[in-house]
């Protein structure tokens, strides 16, 4: 484990030293070939990899088959492993009741952990589609993320590191913060309050959704 000095070093050190940011360059006179070539480029729509293809995986998750193929599996370990084997497990369960119900855990978050814990947010659910996407390498599940986020606050607070706090991204969604300023207000009056509990610690993490 690490102690509260040796992370809040090692993350002042990943802090220092950014590399700069480089200069843009002009594209040139308007009717020039390095005018031409810069608009053709921007004109592209930007593309991006959303997942890291593995040989052989499916395209979509069936209930009570493994979600790797059998040698990527095979290279799974530790806590990842014994995520799948239970969801899998638990998907077998569910196929053979009379009565199955939806595959998928639900999460409480804990009150008084300057979590935003109010209805409806208190509960949230982790499909196994959605962990079936995250072995998949494809891009994460805000819920994965949030639970990401209140996993590592609670693992702040129990191994008393002082330098570093987790905000809860609940509202950090940009289709939430779009819709009014109410919505905008709530976000902001819960930073404001997460920020006066937290006043002692030097770094705030705070993931966004950004779609």
């Amino acid at each position: 484990m690490l102690s509260p000095t040796t992370l809040g070093q090692g993350l002042r050190k990943g802090l220092e030293g950014q590399p700069k940011k480089k200069e843009r360059k002009r594209p040139g006179k308007r009717g020039s070939a390095a005018y031409k070539q810069a608009r053709a480029h921007s004109s592209q729509t930007v593309d991006f990899e959303e997942r890291v293809p593995i040989k052989g995986a499916a395209m979509f998750h069936v209930t009570g088959e493994p979600m790797l193929p059998p040698k990527p599996l095979e290279a799974l370990s530790g806590d990842l492993r014994r995520l799948h084997d239970h969801v899998l497990s638990t998907e077998k369960s569910l196929l053979a009741s009379k009565d199955p119900g939806y595959p998928l855990y639900a999460v409480r978050v804990p009150e008084g952990k300057c979590y935003v814990d109010t209805r409806p947010s208190e509960v949230f659910f982790l499909r196994f589609d959605h962990i079936f996407e995250m072995f998949l390498t494809r891009r994460l599940d805000f819920t994965i993320v949030r639970l990401f986020a209140l996993h590592m606050s609670s693992v702040m607070k129990r191994e008393e590191v002082s330098q570093i706090c987790v905000a809860d991204p609940y509202y950090m969604h940009e289709t939430f913060l779009s819709l009014s300023d109410f919505e905008r207000k709530t976000a902001r009056e819960y930073l404001e309050n997460f920020m006066v509990q937290n006043k002692d610690q030097e770094i705030v993490l705070l993931p966004y959704h950004p779609k």
